[in-house]
């Protein structure tokens, strides 16, 4: 899933973002105000790609260091990795 780093101060740049994150988005019910919480109050990993994934308890989204949106995850639909994940970035 990638290192845990300090928050690399970045937000979501709605004027630049993927047509496959747009189309998560609306696929799983998430909203830019969701996108905008998890990246304020997320944990963050940096993945190997460069990009930067926000994790919370209510869910995740991946960002370029450019604050280009990849993807995002509900926790609707968190796998018991992720969850495990969870657990330990944020505990029980």
């Amino acid at each position: 899933m990638g290192k845990l780093v300090e928050s690399p101060g970045i937000k979501a740049d709605w004027l630049s973002t993927t047509a496959h994150g747009m189309e998560r988005m609306a696929e799983r019910g998430v909203t830019q105000s969701m996108v905008n919480s998890w990246v304020q109050n997320g944990k963050v990993l940096q993945q190997s790609s460069g990009n930067f994934l926000y994790i919370t308890k209510d869910g995740a989204a991946v960002l370029s260091n450019t604050g280009k949106l990849i993807t995002t995850y509900p926790s609707s639909k968190f796998d018991a990795a992720m969850w495990d994940i969870v657990a330990k970035l944020f505990g029980n």
